[in-house]
């Protein structure tokens, strides 16, 4: 819905300056991801010696939250299907434990993945715990979970976030992307760029996601104007 134009008309009041010193690529990638996994973290409140697990760790969403949740002083465990090949990465970037089976509990989850892997957060959540999913597999997946081990954690809390609700609650994300950007300069939150190319390249960025060949943020830069575009009707600024 117009995610590749080469512009597009947007409040000011929804834009937010990059800082001197913050690439544009670098910028571009903290939007979607960094919001979500910052309005998610924020649900769990104070995260100081907490456990917090990510799952998705490898993702957009799933990187940025191990470093947000080890900034804020949380002991964070990184759930993902290969741990031997993710754990070098999650492990640099904040991630005290990188595993592909959990074991025991945690005070906050912050479940990237939904269906299966959020039935299984949601049995492992402490009492008082919250685990707050922000990514299905489709709109028909079923999650099941043994209420017994969910009964156990007394006090523990589910929730959802969807980042463009939270959006239209919050009026914009205007200030919390210049958080995520000072935390870049600071040096304390690394965008993971994966891949960078033209925009020219859509498909082959997508399929590279899609089929795992490149981890973190895809950055697609608007170089030049696609072929023919120069003889269609320019729209009236």
């Amino acid at each position: 819905r117009g995610g590749w134009a080469q512009r597009a008309a947007v409040q000011i009041d929804r834009l937010s300056p990059i800082p001197t010193g913050l690439t544009d690529a670098r910028a571009a990638a903290l939007p979607t991801a960094g919001l979500t996994a910052l309005r998610s973290l924020e649900l769990g409140g104070l995260l100081l010696g907490r456990q917090v697990l990510v799952t998705g760790a490898t993702g957009g969403v799933g990187r940025m939250a191990v470093q947000l949740a080890r900034a804020a002083g949380a002991r964070v465990t990184a759930l993902v299907r290969d741990a031997a090949a993710a754990g070098g990465e999650l492990t640099q970037i904040g991630a005290a434990a990188v595993v592909e089976h959990l074991d025991g509990d945690f005070d906050f989850v912050l479940d990237a993945v939904g269906g299966e892997v959020f039935g299984l957060a949601i049995e492992h959540l402490a009492p008082g715990g919250l685990v707050v999913n922000v990514g299905t597999p489709s709109h028909d997946a079923t999650v099941t979970f043994r209420a017994a081990r969910l009964d156990r954690a007394a006090g523990a809390a589910i929730r959802t976030l969807n980042l463009p609700d939270e959006l239209v609650r919050h009026a914009s994300g205007v200030v919390d992307l210049r958080r995520l950007c000072d935390l870049v300069l600071d040096g304390r939150l690394d965008p993971q760029i994966g891949h960078e190319a033209s925009w020219r390249d859509v498909a082959d960025a997508i399929d590279a996601l899609l089929t795992r060949r490149v981890g973190g943020k895809v950055v697609l830069h608007v170089d030049q104007p696609y072929v023919g575009a120069a003889s269609r009707p320019r729209p009236t600024p």
